[in-house]
């Protein structure tokens, strides 16, 4: 009897402990930006105001917005559409980079809800089976979620077992405003949705000063769209540092980015950099392999020309197709580090150009005896 009563103790302990851990992130820790409730918005610089007004148009937002809100209307504009997230709904978890077919990804996403983060931001509450989604909420990050109604669900399967594509159940939209995470059959974290919604209200003052932030958010969408043209399975590395002010601003560059370029499904994860990023897949060097850089020229606001982008965009596809452009990096500050690292116990980099400060564009991969039109940065050479 004892022991009993002594595992019960131990599990109640654990499960408020992984719901304070749970509550404390998403509302003192890395991701409580995402949630904090702004009623008063100024912003002085025209280029961060045009995307922030074609944000209101596009979003009803009520008397606050959160970052949140930003970044998932985002995607909501390009779909037209939200998810149904009404209770009684199935919740699905698939990998957005398994679906090729493109009317295939059309259907899933308007029925999609983007991140775990955005799940659980969406109205009515949520249950979510941590096995099912890799045992954590941040092994979940970058997973979309498919929200169907019964009666469509044998549909939807039939599709995705056609399309190749790994469809698993992880929970359901519940009419109770709760959060309501569990592993198997026990409940590890039950909390009122009322906690990413405070009632305090917080004020951003958004200008000249904040436009790199603004920067970052919108090249980080238009190096993912050029890295998309040489390789799959690249991620959005969305900082959540820095301050509110300068979050804001990141996540409208993000949002003018993505509505103009419409590129979709986008996977995204927060990190604790003053910064967004892409995440690529390491590039695969071998002897002979040069680097070269493709610049994209600025237009007068220093913003990615779009024109010029085009181009390169088309660009970068047919050199692909062709098979002369093996891989692709995208171009920041610390490309050079990336490049360093790619060398091993046989392959040694032999610097022939320096990278221009503050460019941007993608750095590709070629083989022996091909190029393609840019700054011919160096080659990888055998030590042996």
């Amino acid at each position: 009897m004892n022991e009993n009563i002594h595992d019960v103790i131990n599990e109640t302990e654990n499960v408020e402990s992984f719901e304070e851990s749970v509550v404390s992130d998403l509302t003192q820790g890395l991701h409580s930006p995402l949630y904090c409730k702004i009623n008063d918005v100024t912003i002085r610089d025209i280029r961060i105001r045009d995307a922030f007004t074609r944000f209101l148009k596009e979003v009803e937002c009520g008397d606050s917005i959160t970052v949140m809100d930003i970044l998932t209307s985002a995607e909501n504009y390009v779909k037209n559409g939200e998810a149904d997230v009404n209770a009684g709904n199935l919740i699905f978890a698939y990998n957005p980079n398994q679906v090729t077919d493109n009317k295939f990804r059309a259907k899933l996403l308007k029925n999609t809800v983007s991140n775990v983060y955005s799940l659980f931001a969406v109205r009515n509450g949520i249950t979510v089976d941590l096995n099912a989604i890799g045992g954590t909420v941040v092994s979940a990050e970058s997973t979309h979620f498919l929200i169907l109604p019964p009666k469509k669900v044998d549909k939807f399967n039939k599709l995705f077992v056609k399309n190749g594509v790994e469809l698993k159940k992880v929970g359901e939209v519940i009419s109770t405003n709760r959060i309501i995470l569990s592993t198997g059959n026990d409940v590890v974290a039950s909390v009122d949705k009322s906690f990413l919604t405070s009632n305090s209200m917080s004020k951003v003052d958004i200008g000249t000063e904040h436009f790199n932030a603004f920067l970052s958010g919108y090249n980080a969408v238009s190096s993912l769209v050029l890295c998309n043209c040489i390789s799959s399975n690249n991620i959005i590395r969305f900082g959540l540092g820095g301050t509110l002010s300068e979050i804001v601003a990141r996540a409208l560059g993000y949002f003018a980015a993505l509505t103009y370029f419409k590129t979709i499904p986008v996977r995204i994860v927060f990190v604790a950099d003053n910064e967004a990023s892409v995440a690529v897949s390491r590039p695969r060097i071998a002897d002979g392999d040069y680097l070269y850089l493709l610049k994209l020229r600025k237009d007068v606001y220093e913003l990615p020309d779009k024109g010029h982008f085009g181009q390169l965009f088309y660009y970068l596809g047919e050199k692909k197709r062709m098979g002369i452009i093996k891989d692709v990096l995208p171009c920041g500050e610390n490309i050079n580090r990336v490049i360093n690292r790619l060398c091993t116990d046989t392959l040694e980099y032999d610097k022939l150009s320096e990278i221009p400060k503050d460019c941007f564009g993608v750095i590709v991969t070629v083989g022996r005896g091909e190029s393609v039109n840019g700054i011919k940065l160096g080659c990888f050479k055998n030590t042996l």
